[in-house]
């Protein structure tokens, strides 16, 4: 059982997030050695420091504040990690900036999610000392991280305790225990859902000069691959073999994806699913479903899929309603239904 020891509970919710404008030119984002031994990592989605060898220190890590000037607002001013032993300098490995150690290894995703993967191989604490302007708010197997104009989530999947004193929580870590930070795209909170092992991965898609582009974050073990790619159509392949009903959520950038949320239709190997109205909604659902969310920028799809193995997965626009030349012009047709996210408010305790 995961315990909150220490601060004060805040009252928190989830706001809308915009994507930030592009910064660096390379997939995944870039690195350079500012000074010796001082890492910067830099992508259109996130900016941080990256010092120490025996334990580590991410510093000054923001997510992207929009506009067309590159500009990140910061969440935390330092992320240490007790025990980690760096055997290589951060680098960029496709999609994310790696940052790999004996005792533990870092991964920061370039994606709206800016999500931060920590795997732990030994016993670890790992400090999150926020900025002055954000506020943590420790759960059980999540906190969530923020103030009135940015929101994300700390999550905890393995053994370990949340440790709150003051400002800073302190994440404590079990061996093979993993870690992860994320925003929120479209205010959805899934830290609860991920620490119980129900959300098997999330994806971010997009495009740019040099084709589609894929990014997963692995909550379970999983491969998933996008097979064809339009902007109104987008065929996956995911294989796992895991027990019982899991979600996949996509988040697809605009850029690579046009359909809107009302015109949206999902198959599972070749079968229609059904659209859920909530994302609790999916989760009670007793067959495959999906669920849509949007802003100007991103739409948000998560499926739900009952069993794994090999399956495929087709996002594209609904097909019309054949037509019965029988009947007036004005009764053909289909009826969409829009789910819009909610957006709600964070604000952390003086």
């Amino acid at each position: 059982m995961k315990q909150v020891v220490l601060g004060t509970m805040l009252l928190a919710v989830a706001v809308v997030l915009s994507a930030g404008s592009g910064v660096a030119e390379t997939r995944g984002g870039s690195v350079e050695e500012v000074s010796p031994g001082v890492y910067r990592a830099s992508s259109g989605f996130f900016s941080f420091d990256v010092t120490g060898t025996d334990s580590l220190t991410v510093s000054t890590f923001g997510i992207a504040a929009g506009g067309e000037v590159p500009a990140y607002r910061t969440l935390f001013d330092t992320v240490t990690f007790a025990a980690f032993t760096r055997t290589a300098p951060a680098a960029v490995e496709g999609e994310v900036v790696s940052v790999q150690g004996v005792a533990a290894s870092l991964r920061v995703h370039d994606a709206p999610t800016a999500a931060m993967e920590v795997h732990t191989l030994v016993q670890n604490a790992v400090t999150f000392r926020p900025a002055p302007s954000i506020g943590i708010l420790p759960r059980e197997t999540n906190a969530l991280v923020g103030d009135a104009t940015a929101t994300g989530e700390i999550i905890l999947a393995g053994d370990g305790d949340f440790l709150k004193a003051g400002t800073e929580l302190t994440v404590t870590l079990s061996p093979n225990a993993r870690l992860f930070f994320r925003q929120m795209p479209l205010g959805t909170e899934l830290g609860a859902h991920i620490a119980a092992g129900l959300v098997m991965a999330e994806a971010y898609i997009s495009s740019d000069a040099a084709g589609a582009r894929l990014d997963v974050v692995p909550y379970l073990p999983a491969q998933i691959t996008l097979d064809a790619s339009s902007p109104t159509r987008k065929a996956l392949t995911i294989t796992a073999e895991t027990l019982g009903p899991k979600v996949l959520v996509f988040n697809l950038d605009r850029s690579a994806f046009t359909v809107p949320a009302r015109d949206l239709a999902a198959s599972l190997d070749g079968d229609g699913l059904s659209r859920a109205a909530s994302m609790d909604d999916l989760l009670a659902s007793e067959g495959a479903a999906f669920v849509v969310s949007e802003s100007p920028g991103l739409l948000q799809v998560s499926v739900l899929v009952p069993e794994f193995s090999t399956r495929s997965l087709v996002l594209q626009a609904t097909s019309p309603a054949p037509l019965d030349l029988t009947l007036p012009l004005a009764l053909a047709g289909a009826v969409a239904v829009t789910v819009v996210a909610a957006a709600y408010l964070f604000r952390p305790e003086d």
